[in-house]
């Protein structure tokens, strides 16, 4: 049974707000990743470079979730990439967060801002398999 056009709406919305969030977070890694370290209060390291790649891995998850807002039958599977990012994301500041390596409040900023969109994609999922079985 195909979602309400309601229900397809509000999945759009979220995705497309979520395609935001991953351009705006990932653009300023890329750009700026020095404004990063002095955000969590941390020297840059040798290899603070790699920030910028993760950047640019934040950047194509808008573009997957711009494709799955767009064309959400055919291309919503395609939110499965941010999902696993995000959950990557979260063990990467858990990690560092457990080591002693970042502060408490930006970590947990950190970790409540990859958590956020979670759920959102979950349902999205749901939506996009109810949708493609007809």
């Amino acid at each position: 049974m195909p979602p309400r056009s309601r229900s397809l709406w509000a999945a759009r919305a979220a995705l497309a707000m979520a395609a935001l969030d991953s351009v705006a977070s990932g653009g300023w890694a890329l750009l700026w990743p020095a404004q990063v370290f002095e955000f969590l209060n941390l020297k840059p390291p040798g290899d603070a470079f790699l920030l910028s790649a993760l950047g640019a891995l934040l950047v194509l998850h808008g573009f997957c979730l711009v494709a799955a807002a767009a064309r959400p039958a055919e291309w919503g599977g395609l939110v499965w990439v941010p999902l696993l990012g995000r959950l990557l994301n979260m063990g990467v500041w858990l990690w560092l967060l457990g080591a002693g390596r970042i502060a408490q409040q930006p970590a947990l900023l950190l970790l409540a801002h990859e958590a956020l969109w979670l759920p959102g994609f979950v349902v999205v999922l749901v939506i996009q398999r109810r949708f493609s079985q007809g």
